[in-house]
């Protein structure tokens, strides 16, 4: 247990150590809790520990200590110089915290060399000290000049008001934000909304369903496919869906999510499996009135099961929390890079943004150690609520002075930029084009897994889809009353990143058993020229055999060939392209009798033949119900 609290720092763990073990871990855990009360920002808290675990070993400690708290009243209330200070108190953050302010004027001015040189004067001070590491590291980076923020209009920002906690949708085609202090105010904190268009952002408006008279409520997190909308509301955290009549009704989310007096600045990830969000003891006014950095938020993700139920959350770790406030997690959708705001990783005061590199796929304890993204970005002011945009470029965040909060825009630094990402986007129509709300799967066709998920969008059939590279990608429709489309993309070997334009149109079972429709199965593969089903093939056959263990109905498989090669031949191959896809499906348990196998070879083209695209095309497997 000494093991974990030192790892942790967990006042709760070693306040048990120092009450019920013997020396020497007493004495250690005691030391600890030193080291904690004297890390924080209030050097005054050094008064609590003595009071709750005075001991004559740490007299020596508590006469240098009161010397201290001597020096430190006397810098807080301007009768001691920045300078002394420094030199008396550190490494601890009190005297970080004071080397930010003696540099402060310099960094707003841009006077890096100058800044850098009042820093190096303190280094022997902070050896070993790594937030103090950091900041040198920050400012002795080059500064590239044309990395500028840019303030949104008066479609967005109104003058002496706040506008902050902004969120853009996957497409970049929609925003949310709060807004307080605005004049058409509905609550304390309102959820506004605003749609691009070609002539650019569209006057901000209320959202209707989800604001309050006199409540708070703040957009947290936007799914990939606009569905889902979770909300800070009055110290928790709710969700809304998207319906075809609007967002419905914010709900709480599960207990083991909202388990703390608050929590807030959540996300979630592209595939749809994981939520980030910070969490701290404190209720919103102690949060926001306390000086116990120790008792500030961290960073924990919770995980979707199959079931779609929520796991109980997971800390990220002691590389990404520290025991000062984290918080405001974005995971780009390479579902490795994470940027998120701290003030303990080495700011420039206040919060700043960090970046750190998820280390291995399955894990969400290990990262890489966070990097400051630079003095481009970062200020002397809070620093928070960043959102990184789908190709990774383009970052909206908020900037407060005073009473003042405006939303901006600006561009990531090429080294700060996560890896690329493709897209998919399109409307699932029916086949008399009406648009279409269901849900969209994506598998590793390599290993079967289901990764991800998303929903088309209930009014217009919508849908946004964000893969990482390297995988061997199939998506397919997963809703009972349609049959399951399914198509792929392979990106095993891309390293770039792309737009796809691909719309689908899906076919009911009613229709399909009353017309006889073929249906294309794309996701059959078969090395050239042959007819053995290749591993990929099976995810997808394993859902077509779902389905017609269910129906009391003949079908018919047939195969289809480009007209590349002679008749006999083609004819040939797609005959043993069919009975393949029919031999896995009795295998399965399937009836042989109900099916019937036809190779059409060449005769029934789809598209014209005369380009790779169309050949391509008509080199499929296809599968219908027969009218008996």
């Amino acid at each position: 247990m000494y093991v974990q609290a030192r790892k942790s720092l967990s006042i709760e763990l070693l306040d048990f150590g120092i009450n019920y073990f013997t020396s020497p871990l007493q004495d250690s855990c005691r030391w600890l809790m030193h080291h904690i009360y004297a890390s924080q920002k209030d050097l005054r808290e050094l008064r609590k520990f003595y009071n709750k675990y005075n001991h004559p070993s740490l007299d020596k400690q508590r006469q240098h200590d009161e010397a201290l708290l001597r020096m430190y009243n006397d810098y807080k209330a301007g009768r001691q110089l920045p300078e002394n200070f420094i030199r008396m108190a550190a490494p601890y953050y009190a005297a970080y915290q004071a080397l930010i302010q003696l540099i402060k004027d310099d960094i707003q001015q841009h006077n890096w060399e100058k800044a850098i040189q009042v820093a190096e004067k303190f280094e022997t001070r902070f050896a070993g000290n790594y937030a103090y590491k950091e900041l040198l590291k920050t400012l002795r980076a080059p500064y590239d000049q044309s990395i500028i923020a840019i303030p949104f209009d008066s479609t967005i920002n109104t003058p002496h008001a706040m506008q902050y906690s902004v969120i853009v949708g996957a497409n970049d085609s929609i925003m949310y934000f709060t807004g307080r202090n605005r004049k058409d105010n509905l609550g304390q904190e309102d959820v506004y909304m605003s749609k691009r268009t070609q002539q650019g952002w569209q006057t901000a408006q209320l959202v209707k369903g989800i604001n309050t008279a006199n409540g708070y409520e703040s957009p947290m997190a936007l799914s990939v496919d606009g569905t889902t909308l979770l909300l800070f509301k009055n110290g928790g955290m709710c969700v809304t869906n998207k319906s075809t009549k609007g967002w419905t009704t914010p709900t709480p989310l599960p207990d083991e999510l909202n388990n703390a007096k608050w929590q807030s600045d959540a996300m979630i990830t592209s595939d749809g499996k994981a939520m980030l969000f910070a969490a701290s003891k404190k209720n919103l006014s102690e949060y926001q009135q306390s000086n116990n950095v120790y008792e500030a938020s961290n960073i924990f993700v919770s995980l979707m099961d199959s079931n779609g139920v929520w796991s109980e959350p997971i800390d990220l770790g002691p590389t990404i929390n520290t025991p000062f406030c984290d918080r405001s997690p974005v995971l780009h959708p390479d579902m490795k890079t994470l940027y998120f705001c701290s003030e303990g990783h080495g700011t420039l005061g206040d919060l700043d943004v960090f970046k750190s590199t998820r280390i291995y796929e399955d894990s969400w304890t290990d990262w890489t150690t966070p990097v400051n993204i630079g003095k481009e970005i970062n200020s002397v002011d809070l620093d928070c609520w960043y959102r990184i945009s789908t190709d990774g470029k383009k970052a909206y965040f908020s900037k407060t002075t005073d009473n003042d909060s405006k939303l901006y825009t600006t561009i990531i630094p090429k080294n700060m930029q996560p890896d690329p990402v493709v897209t998919i986007a399109g409307r699932v129509v029916d086949m008399e084009n009406k648009p279409v709300g269901t849900t969209i799967r994506w598998e590793n066709l390599q290993t079967h897994a289901t990764i991800g998920q998303i929903h088309s969008d209930p009014i217009d059939g919508a849908f946004f889809i964000v893969l990482p590279q390297g995988k061997n990608y199939g998506y397919f429709i997963d809703d009972k009353r349609y049959f399951p489309y399914a198509d792929h993309i392979d990106l095993r070997n891309s390293q770039q990143s792309k737009q796809i334009y691909r719309n689908i149109q899906v076919e009911t079972i009613e229709r399909m058993k009353h017309l006889g429709t073929a249906v294309r199965l794309n996701n059959q593969f078969f090395d050239t020229n042959k007819a053995i089903l290749l591993p990929a093939s099976i995810a997808e056959l394993n859902r077509v055999y779902a389905l017609i263990s269910q129906i009391d109905s003949h079908i018919e498989i047939s195969g289809h060939t480009d007209n590349v090669g002679n008749d006999q031949s083609n004819q040939i191959l797609s005959q043993k392209r069919a009975q393949a896809v029919s031999d896995y499906l009795v295998q399965l348990g399937i009836d042989p009798s109900r099916i019937t196998i036809v190779g059409y070879g060449e005769t029934k083209p789809v598209a014209d033949n005369n380009t790779e695209e169309g050949r391509q095309l008509n080199r499929r497997v296809e599968i219908r119900f027969l009218n008996e």
